[in-house]
């Protein structure tokens, strides 16, 4: 979990936002970043529900791209389905 997640949103911020058509609301209590459309591709989550972690979801293109983001680098990359 980061010691400053403030910071660490900023940046994820600064990353979505710099996306063409690119928005950010507030939904289920976090950040969430979407294509004005209604797209949802990101979500900012930060202990939630007392995981302990500081994290990023994104949208990917499926369970194959997921398990090679994992398989790549497993101490950047986890799916609640691949972690068990």
């Amino acid at each position: 979990m980061s010691p400053d997640p403030d910071s660490v949103l900023a940046k994820v911020r600064a990353l979505c936002m710099a996306l063409p058509e690119a928005a950010e609301k507030i939904s289920h209590g976090a950040p969430t970043f979407f294509i004005e459309k209604g797209k949802v591709f990101a979500y900012f989550s930060h202990n939630h529900h007392g995981d302990g972690r500081t994290a990023v979801q994104v949208k990917t293109s499926g369970r194959e791209e997921q398990a090679m983001l994992v398989e790549m680098d497993p101490d950047l990359y986890y799916t609640k389905s691949l972690r068990g």
